[in-house]
């Protein structure tokens, strides 16, 4: 039996197309936000949509637009990329899931012989103390990226969302030293790469 097509009761979007892929993987995530936050399909749609418009895109039978979406958002409190993005990295993972290798059978010998030469490296004092700075390191970048964006986005900066997503593309910089550095290192050795690369951070914080 097919199933009856309803549409919205206001602000009818234009899509009326069947749904690709994404969509469902929109509609699940959709459906998971308004679970979390206590609220039924009715009040999701307000009095711009119908009930059964919202759980057509929760089940995937309809594609909405992105202006859809950004009121979508806006009824969760959420931010729109949120549910566009989220969908995409959830259908990225169903893909992966899908695609990769099945894994070998465990050579339980060599299973041994590996998780003693664990416990050796969690024992030595010189990789523990790189473990120590690399945590720090990390811990530092994702405490000042946390900061900068509540810092920039408030008064007089007030940069919208858009524009701090671009503060991140920092990390292509990273890309293109990483292969870089490690000649850099072999050059002028562990140390002096380490305090050069402390010195940058710190500058480009302040």
């Amino acid at each position: 039996m097919s199933e009856p097509v309803t549409t919205p009761t206001h602000d009818s979007p234009p899509e009326g197309t069947q749904a690709r892929p994404l969509g469902k993987q929109l509609g699940e995530r959709l459906r998971a936000l308004r679970i979390a936050a206590g609220l039924t399909q009715t009040d999701v749609a307000g009095g711009r949509f119908s009930k059964e418009y919202i759980s057509q895109i929760e089940r995937g039978k309809t594609r909405p637009t992105e202006a859809t979406v950004t009121w979508l958002a806006d009824r969760l409190n959420v931010d729109p990329s949120f549910l566009s993005v989220g969908a995409m990295g959830l259908c990225c993972a169903i893909v992966l899931a899908l695609r990769l290798p099945h894994a070998a059978e465990v050579n339980t010998t060599g299973l041994r012989a590996e998780g003693s030469g664990l416990i050796a490296r969690l024992t030595s004092r010189r990789l523990l103390g790189t473990y120590a700075a690399g945590f720090c390191v990390l811990f530092t970048q994702i405490a000042t990226f946390t900061y900068v964006t509540f810092y920039l986005a408030a008064p007089p900066f007030l940069l919208s969302t858009a524009a701090l997503g671009w503060l991140f593309s920092v990390y292509l910089v990273g890309a293109v030293v990483t292969p870089i550095s490690g000649r850099w290192i072999h050059m002028y050795g562990h140390r002096t790469a380490l305090v050069i690369a402390i010195a940058l951070g710190v500058g480009g914080s302040l």
